[in-house]
């Protein structure tokens, strides 16, 4: 029994549809809401790299970093920076691709990748969303944004009354 399904919206109503299916049915389908819904294997994106919406494939697929190589013209960088779980080694090796304000926020990075990567990493960013140990911060008091790291980070000092500064 084929599940129920709605060709125009891509959506199973009944439980997630087969690769099968959906190749079987290619003139049918609504691309877009097939790689948005569905779970796809890379192999499936990979036959089918054509038909697929790579925005959608970018921002709700789980890709590994190979396969976004494979396919980097064809990825939606921000989704890739925003959505992928990315390796600090795969994050630099495509520096030039990568959307540096979603990597900083999204992206769980080490101090030191911060640190090697400070002329592209948004500062406003890191000082929010990143896990800063005090001792980097006293680094890069000049660098990071101290009205967001007393507000988000546990530190033990307020870095405003030692700066001296209350902009943010």
């Amino acid at each position: 029994m084929t599940p129920e399904f709605d060709f125009n919206t891509g959506k199973s109503y009944q439980q997630p549809i087969s690769e099968e299916f959906i190749e079987r049915n290619s003139s049918l389908v609504n691309w877009c809401s097939v790689s948005l819904y569905q779970k796809l294997s890379e192999e499936f994106i990979e036959r089918n790299a054509d038909r697929v919406d790579w925005a959608c494939i970018s921002k709700y697929q789980k890709l590994s970093e190979e396969f976004i190589e494979r396919h980097a013209d064809r990825a939606e960088w921000d989704c890739i920076s925003k959505y992928q779980k990315l390796s600090e080694e795969f994050i630099e090796r495509h520096a030039d691709r990568a959307e540096w304000d979603c990597i900083s926020k999204y992206q769980k990075l080490s101090e030191e990748f911060i640190e090697r990567n400070s002329s592209l990493v948004n500062w406003r960013y890191i000082s929010e969303f990143q896990k800063l140990s005090e001792e980097f911060i006293e680094r890069n008091t000049d660098r990071v944004s101290l009205p967001w790291i007393n507000y988000y980070q546990k530190t033990t000092k307020n870095y405003l009354k030692i700066s001296g500064s209350n902009t943010i």
